[in-house]
């Protein structure tokens, strides 16, 4: 009959120590140890899947610790043995050793675990309760399972725990609160992106990514357009930085809250309504707080320390000091530091626009000349004048304060530009803007003109005495500022200004040539002409017919006059006491006024003969 069981210290069951002969042989391997004899290698641990036989010495929890992997899972090994009273055990005992179809347990059950603690770690206890917590009572069920060497269930429970926290997973980061950064959409001038952290800023270009905590800067004469995830539109000015301060969206029910940094410059937005009521908005200076109901707005921080807030549409919220001021649409306000606000004031209107007529102009005026209406307010100082190549000025080609009533813009080459003009109070508020699309087209197409109309002949015009040539724009709307020609390739003149005269004291041919240049140095094309001066006058002469008599007895002489000349005659005419009279045709002069006759001729180009008179009649 076996020896009873008793309970040791360092085991879970012990036979009590029965034969003095095994008590002997135990001593004498322990002197022997000491006297360094080589002592019995420690047992090895049996494979997973094998049968192992119980040896003297043995407990089951050692053996647990040995082939499961700690002496937790002892009551997994009894229960895999079907053992209810471990005290029945005795040497001896065959104890089967979990095999493949716990391993395959395991490793379900660490798949489980892994996709659980995703789960958490994705805040799916807040934003997929459910599926979290049936994920982790089915973990629990695959674990009881597996205590219970119940692998097949085990298996089973960590797959449904599995895909239960996926989908808590899922859900979680679907209804999780983001963080939603923004686009640069334009980019003008030196422009550059100071990633969160601290790390040094980096050149920016149209495309790149603004994340959450990063910050846009624009150096001087520089722009930036950024667009954020709500659809809110953002302008950084000349010599500002705009931070991307927090921008969540709760994806459970579209709650947002918004915040951006103007620390240094000015920025214009058009900022989206709110989706929800709980949604926030804000911008923030370094000492004022701005909070923004679906708004086109401007905030300006970078002048002598005053923040000035102007609503062009929606409402705003300035906040300094425990201060709350609401500011309604068309309306301003200012403070120093984080001063208490001044109360709203209206902005200025924009004022109306006398050139260009209609909002919508084209024209081949490069230096283009704006003129507009004077502001009739004494709190007005000056008019901002911008123009761009974008609808969104973003690249600005001028952007000009001034009192003046008008501005000449510098050269256009051709193009689309934008232009607007708003007014600005003296403390700085600048109100809504007026503008319009402005078309530059090139127009440097000129041609030549005669005083008086030339005689031609072909391509060559005959010209008489005192008759200029001039090379002009062959429209009003016209590109040409200077006019550069030459006369034969040979002599050239420069004319300041889009005409160029021509005078000829002399008789000749003349090869001309011109060509218009615009604001910007550009050519046109060069025109010629072929020019004759002729300074010849025609060749007149009269004839006079025998004198006769007349029905009251007086003799007359009958006139006939003639002219000849290459370029035409344009004018015959003769004269008689004082009258001067169109030569028509022979006609009948009393023989005692014949010394008062003259006439003249003119050829068709302008050269005339002296009066002449006739000789005596025969």
């Amino acid at each position: 009959m076996a020896a009873p069981l008793a309970i040791h210290p360092l085991g879970l069951y012990r036979r009590r120590a029965v034969p003095l002969r095994q008590a002997f042989l135990l001593i004498l391997s322990g002197v022997l140890g000491a006297l360094g004899a080589t002592a019995d290698p420690p047992p090895v641990a049996p494979r997973p899947g094998a049968v192992y036989q119980l040896a003297p010495g043995d407990t089951l929890r050692d053996l647990a610790t040995r082939c499961l992997g700690g002496a937790e899972y002892l009551p997994e090994l009894m229960a895999y043995n079907h053992i209810v009273n471990p005290l029945l055990v005795a040497d001896g005992t065959f104890i089967a050793i979990p095999g493949e179809e716990r391993a395959a347990a395991l490793a379900a059950i660490a798949a489980a675990q892994a996709a659980c603690q995703e789960a958490r770690d994705a805040a799916a206890m807040t934003y997929a309760l459910a599926e979290a917590e049936a994920a982790a009572v089915a973990l629990a069920s695959a674990n009881l399972a597996r205590n219970r060497a119940a692998y097949a269930d085990a298996r089973a429970a960590a797959q449904t725990a599995l895909e239960k926290a996926l989908l808590a997973k899922r859900l979680a980061d679907e209804r999780a609160p983001v963080q939603e950064g923004g686009l640069l959409t334009a980019v003008f001038g030196e422009v550059r992106i100071a990633p969160p952290g601290g790390t040094p800023a980096v050149r920016a270009a149209a495309g790149d990514a603004v994340p959450v905590g990063a910050a846009v800067v624009t150096g001087a004469d520089s722009r930036a357009e950024v667009a954020l995830a709500d659809g809110s539109v953002v302008q950084v000015l000349p010599n500002s930085r705009l931070d991307l301060t927090h921008y969540l969206r709760d994806r459970r029910d579209n709650r947002r809250e918004s915040a951006l940094g103007v620390t240094a410059g000015a920025i214009l937005g058009k900022i989206r309504p709110r989706g929800t009521r709980e949604s926030t908005y804000k911008v923030h200076t370094r000492e004022v707080t701005i909070g923004i109901r679906g708004t086109d707005l401007r905030v300006d921080a970078g002048r002598d320390e005053v923040v000035r807030l102007a609503v062009l549409t929606g409402q705003a919220e300035y906040q300094a000091r425990k201060t709350t001021l609401t500011v309604p649409t068309n309306h301003g306000t200012f403070g120093q530091g984080d001063g208490a606000p001044a109360d709203p004031i209206a902005l200025l209107p924009p004022p109306d626009i006398v050139s260009p007529a209609g909002t919508d102009m084209t024209t081949a005026h490069q230096c283009y000349a704006f003129a507009w209406d004077a502001i009739p307010s004494p709190r007005f100082a000056a008019f901002h004048f911008e123009l761009a190549l974008d609808a969104a000025f973003i690249t600005t080609v001028e952007d000009v304060l001034t009192r003046a009533w008008q501005h000449r813009t510098k050269p256009l080459a051709d193009g689309e530009y934008y232009w607007r003009i708003a007014s600005v109070d003296s403390k700085g508020l600048e109100g809504r803007a007026r503008g319009g699309k402005l078309t530059v087209r090139r127009q440097l197409e000129v041609a030549f003109a005669a005083e008086r109309p030339p005689l031609v002949r072909g391509d060559v015009w005959v010209i008489g005495p005192g008759n200029r040539i001039e090379a002009v724009p062959t429209t009003a709307d016209t590109s040409v500022v200077r006019m550069e020609a030459d006369v034969g390739g040979e002599t050239s003149w420069t004319f300041w200004e889009p005409k160029a005269r021509f005078g000829f004291p002399n008789a000749g041919e003349f090869s001309l040539h011109v060509f218009g240049t615009d604001a910007l140095g550009v050519r046109g094309p060069r025109v010629g002409q072929k020019v004759i001066v002729d300074l010849t006058p025609p060749l007149a002469t009269a004839r006079l017919a025998q004198a006769q008599a007349g029905p009251d007895g007086t003799a007359r002489v009958e006139v006939i006059l003639e002219a000849r000349d290459s370029a035409g005659i344009a004018r015959l005419e003769y004269r008689l006491q004082g009258h001067v009279l169109p030569y028509t045709g022979p006609f009948l002069v009393p023989a005692a006024r014949l010394r008062q006759l003259s006439y003249q001729a003119e050829d068709g180009v302008g050269n005339a003969t002296a009066w002449i008179t006739p000789p005596a009649a025969p």
